[in-house]
């Protein structure tokens, strides 16, 4: 669904909805001051939306990671050393392209995307830093909620150890997903809105991250699949990733990785963030 932002105003129970007259989000509070549940604007027509209560025998984050990385001895992407995962890019237009991501460690990476002769469109992340070169090579370097977004967004983030990128984390809720048992993990890192990362229970796995993207006209919802995952040298990868989003005509995006190469030795300059202007 779509999402929207909501602002304050002089009742600190009731916030209105940014660019929608008219639209107020309410809140009521329970007997112990806490608040109990949102009442939704008049003319939505729909109920109110009573607050989720965490069910105490769910596993904690803890567990969740344990299940993927392992308790004793953890494994995580950087042990990989450098990688490089190539694979095709398609949008269900039609239009398709070459997808090449290198990761090194927990805090570096660089994806290329080629739909195109006239060259990829590169997003780098190095530490605190992201940006993106254009097809000539002209350096946008990101900040606040875009910069934050991208750099959550990378594997080595939802195949490694959340505890290391989110501020917050909280398994919510668990439920069932064509015939399987996931959990609804609440997560929330740097300036970059909430999301949520759907996780098989048996597994530890993600299998979805629900967000948001912001647009000229607002946020809209986002899911991202995480399917085809495979071990490589004991590390658990996703090797495909299907992006769709509330609004249908926008598509649906999936990325397919074909191969892996571990401990590759990549150019010095490679997940530096320098402009690399072309005629």
């Amino acid at each position: 669904t779509a999402a929207f932002r909501l602002e304050p105003t002089d009742d600190p129970l009731r916030f209105a909805v940014a660019g929608r007259p008219g639209f107020d989000v309410r809140f009521e509070r329970a007997p112990d001051g806490s608040i109990a549940r949102m009442v939704p604007p008049e003319v939505t027509g729909e109920e109110p939306a009573e607050r989720l209560r965490v069910d105490p025998s769910l596993p904690s984050v803890d567990e969740l990671i344990a299940l993927r990385l392992g308790a004793d001895d953890p494994v995580s992407p950087g042990d990989l050393g450098v990688f490089r995962m190539s694979g095709t890019f398609s949008h269900s237009s039609g239009l398709e392209g070459s997808d090449v991501l290198l990761s090194d460690g927990e805090l570096r990476s660089r994806e290329e995307v080629a739909r195109s002769e006239r060259g990829p469109e590169v997003t780098i992340c190095n530490g605190r830093r992201a940006g993106t070169l254009s097809r000539r090579g002209r350096l946008r370097e990101l900040s606040g909620v875009e910069r934050d977004r991208t750099l959550l967004a990378r594997l080595s983030v939802l195949a490694g150890d959340w505890r290391r990128f989110y501020d917050r984390l909280e398994v919510v809720t668990r439920t069932e997903r064509e015939g399987r048992e996931v959990l609804f993990v609440r997560a929330q890192g740097g300036e970059a809105p909430p999301c949520t990362l759907v996780v098989e229970a048996q597994s530890g796995l993600p299998v979805e991250v629900l967000d948001t993207i912001d647009l000229p006209f607002g946020a809209m919802g986002k899911r991202t699949r995480l399917e085809d995952w495979r071990q490589v040298e004991g590390v658990w990868l996703p090797f495909r990733w299907v992006g769709s989003f509330a609004e249908e005509s926008m598509g649906v995006v999936t990325v397919q990785y074909e191969r892996i190469e571990t401990r590759v030795t990549p150019a010095s300059e490679t997940f530096e963030l320098i402009a690399r202007e072309r005629r």
